[in-house]
């Protein structure tokens, strides 16, 4: 079930940490693990997430890279330390993703041939000696290869995913919802699936809190999909149906998005729209008014300070973490003025520069995502320079 895997000691990693190399602005660099000593000399950094192991208060960065997923112990965010990798089920691919649900993790992997979804217990975290090469618990293959997943509640949604037809591969759920029920963790049952949309990219799905009524205590999936923002009511599995569908004029690639805590805005990350004037367009975040689902209203879009492309985003509080890629992360603050004529106000009140190397908006290297759900410490995965363990220092207001 394991063995031996690279160094625990991440020692050199605290070095970078005294570089101004990695230019940043209120945000405190603990330190960083590079993408070798994740994952081999060959890796290339993709997805994170986070775990907090609540009966050991320890925290987890959940790393996912071209040749598997990496598990660092960040409890002590200036002394990171490698627990183990998991390597991929199948070849290497520069698309792999992860979410936790309690005390596991699901891991997909897209263009990357018969990899499935792979089930891992993080309780065998616990104790383990540094450096461990990691088996899945379980590696369900009710699918070839995904792009993504999300999770809410007992339930696992699939995006863009394949899955095996005799000799052959198809589409499953026209590239939309697959719905699995993982209420055994380790025996994800198919329950359902919404494929009006076609292909969705990512999706957020919560039990929806916003100030539209009717849609108070629903599960609702707010899905970036390419061409489009659906909203789309999951509270039948198995007869899901969209609420609504939306776009803008110069929509390129609506790529990933999150919903404002008070579920009254929805910002999006559009891959494509940068993508001219030679490089040198800066990014911009798409928003959304969602306070009536039937009828979101598009409210245009807040730029970016550095040329780049933006590619995820979170939500936390007040503050929207931006994974730029080139730009490295970005944080901004949104702030609604009270009045009837309420509008958002958004402001750049954070970064750091995980990617120093060139700024272009034709470049997608970079910062891939940030995860800041940690009480006290927030991460960031770059594609080339690794596992990124911080905190924010904001002035106070």
């Amino acid at each position: 079930m394991c063995g031996t895997y690279g160094s625990s000691l991440l020692d050199s990693s605290v070095e970078s940490t005294k570089s101004n190399i990695f230019k940043r602005k209120n945000v405190q660099l603990l330190s960083r693990v590079t993408t070798d000593q994740l994952g081999g000399k060959e890796a290339k950094g993709s997805d994170i997430w986070g775990w907090h192991d609540r009966k050991e208060n320890r925290d987890y960065a959940i790393v996912a890279l071209t040749t598997g997923t990496a598990f660092v112990d960040i409890t002590r965010g200036r002394r990171p330390r490698l627990v183990g990798m998991m390597p991929s089920e199948t070849g290497e691919s520069s698309w792999r993703d992860v979410k936790t649900r309690r005390n596991y993790a699901y891991v997909v992997s897209d263009r990357n041939g018969s990899h499935g979804l792979q089930i891992f217990d993080l309780k065998r975290l616990r104790g383990a000696s540094g450096g461990q090469k990691f088996t899945p618990d379980r590696t369900y293959r009710g699918i070839k290869n995904a792009h993504n997943i999300a999770i809410h509640d007992r339930y696992v949604y699939v995006v863009g995913a394949l899955k095996m037809d005799g000799l052959d591969s198809r589409t499953l759920a026209n590239g939309g919802l697959h719905i699995l029920d993982v209420r055994n963790p380790l025996r994800p049952v198919p329950v359902g699936a919404y494929r009006k949309d076609g292909y969705i990219h990512d999706t957020q799905v919560v039990e929806y809190k916003g100030p539209d009524r009717k849609w108070s205590g629903k599960t609702i999936a707010f899905n970036s999909a390419a061409d489009s923002f659906s909203i789309v009511s999951l509270e039948s599995k198995k007869k899901p149906f969209r609420i609504s569908a939306s776009a803008y004029a110069d929509a390129g690639f609506i790529h990933q998005g999150w919903l404002s805590e008070d579920h009254r805005f929805f910002f999006a990350n559009d891959s494509k729209d940068e993508l001219n004037a030679e490089g040198k367009n800066k990014p911009r975040m798409r928003i959304w008014d969602v306070r009536r689902l039937k009828r979101p209203r598009y409210l245009g879009f807040y730029e970016g300070n550095e040329a780049s492309v933006d590619h995820n985003l979170y939500v936390k509080d007040d503050l929207i973490y931006q994974a730029n890629y080139s730009s490295g992360l970005r944080v901004v603050r949104m702030q609604e003025s009270s009045g009837k004529d309420s509008s958002l106000q958004l402001e750049e009140v954070a970064y750091i520069d995980t990617y120093p190397q060139r700024k272009n908006a034709e470049i997608q290297a970079g910062a891939w995502s940030a995860y800041p759900y940690f009480d006290d410490k927030l991460i960031v995965g770059d594609t080339l320079n690794g596992l990124f363990v911080a905190k924010l220092s904001l002035p106070k207001v």
